[in-house]
Formats: structure tokens, sequence, C-alpha cells
């Protein structure tokens, strides 16, 4: 989550939005006021985020918490 601020970019784990019991793999992703081009790069940038942090050795064998 760090690195996505770093890039102005913002989420919350999908845990914090479910009313029952919470899942923990997904993230919720809220937007308005942005053009098609922008969100395209948001999504870019942190599918890039996500992927650099999954190929880190120690982040193979844990959740991201998201």
């Amino acid at each position: 989550m760090h690195e996505a601020r770093k890039q102005q970019i913002t989420f919350l784990p999908g845990s914090v939005c479910y009313p029952g019991e919470p899942k923990q793999n997904y993230i919720r992703l809220s937007f308005s006021y942005v053009n098609e081009k922008a969100l395209a790069e948001g999504v870019e940038k942190l599918c890039g985020i996500f992927q650099q942090a999954l190929s880190t050795p120690q982040n193979q064998k844990q959740s991201l918490f998201f």
C-alpha cells in the first residue's frame, strides 16, 4: 500500500467493506470525476504494484492483506 500511495493511488482492503464475515482476498476501488484515460493509467499502475509485490520472495508465502 505504501508504493500505491507514492503513486497517488489509494484503495481499501475488501475486508473492511463486508457487513458480515469479511473476505480476505479483495480490494475496493472507488473513483469519480476521472476520465477513462486516467482511470486506465491508474489501474495499470496498481496492477504493476501488485505484480511487483507478489514477485517479492517474502510476499510469496503470505497474504498481502487485501
